[in-house]
């Protein structure tokens, strides 16, 4: 994967490079597209190459396989966790989670 700028095609040696550049050149924040997906943080992007240079790097016991970390941690909270442990329960229906975050989304 190389780093450039998309709007002037400059390499750049780091993550961190790229961002000063498009910030000082453009007045844009940098970010880096792969997959059709477009990173802005570091972290989101190792994250990523990791997926590409091993695609079960993120898979759980039940042989799923995510696109991230995040994904995996969500699906192993509502799918594989205790149900003495969700605690929060949807106004509209008897589904309960384990977190705000699940249960908004859930509610979406």
């Amino acid at each position: 994967m190389s780093l450039h700028c998309e709007q002037c095609n400059e390499e750049a040696t780091n993550f961190t490079a790229l961002n000063r550049h498009m910030r000082a050149e453009h007045n844009v924040r940098g970010c880096v597209r792969c997959c059709n997906k477009q990173f802005s943080k570091h972290g989101l992007l190792v994250e990523h190459t990791h997926a590409h240079l091993n695609p079960a790097c993120y898979s759980e016991n039940c042989s799923r396989v995510f696109p991230d970390r995040k994904s995996m941690r969500n699906h192993f909270l509502m799918k594989h966790q205790k149900d003495e442990d969700k605690t929060l329960a949807c106004s509209q229906c008897p589904s309960k989670f384990v977190t705000v975050y699940l249960l908004q989304c859930h509610k979406v």
